[in-house]
């Protein structure tokens, strides 16, 4: 889990990074065809208030600018959910169990769900998978009480083997 959250971080930091130098490419365009109207504007003779107008749209531009980087870095994140949003999942149809309520397997799913959605490769969820088919299908359990049942077997087998080779070995006596 922790490998997830900090590769959840360098992918913040690199889309922060690639932010940033989109804008400043932007910034720098628009600035060479701010200073071409500039200087048209200038010929006009027209040069206080193009000052003025220029400082005007910088500002405008600026707090546009900030409100769209914090728009998508806000979208881009994917917050944990919250036990609302979970309750919520819940009562939805692919939650509900043979009760009503929510399903037995349903968190080991919405986990395998939020793994798959956010992973670069299905290889990275894959005892997240796991959890959730064992929830599903109880294979691994079903297999451990059938090893457990014929190691017992064979004991008994084997116990039954030795009492057997014993009474040979004491003379046969019959048991009553």
């Amino acid at each position: 889990m922790m490998v997830l959250i900090t590769r959840d971080k360098e992918k913040i930091k690199k889309k922060r990074e690639n932010k940033g130098k989109e804008i400043s490419e932007r910034r720098d365009e628009e600035g060479t065809q701010r200073g071409e109207e500039i200087s048209e504007r200038r010929d006009e003779g027209e040069r206080r208030s193009v000052r003025g107008e220029v400082k005007e749209e910088r500002e405008e531009e600026r707090r546009v600018d900030s409100v769209n980087a914090l728009f998508l870095e806000l979208t881009s994140l994917k917050f944990p959910i919250t036990v609302r949003e979970r309750e919520r999942e819940a009562k939805m149809a692919s939650g509900w169990g043979i009760t009503g309520n929510k399903g037995r397997c349903y968190d080991f799913w919405v986990d395998f769900s939020e793994c798959m959605s956010r992973c670069r490769e299905p290889k990275d969820c894959h005892l997240l998978r796991e959890d959730y088919l064992e929830c599903l299908h109880h294979s691994k359990e079903f297999q451990r009480r059938n090893r457990i049942y014929k190691e017992e077997q064979r004991q008994l087998r084997a116990a039954a083997r030795k009492d057997e080779e014993s009474d040979d070995i004491h003379g046969g006596a019959t048991k009553h």
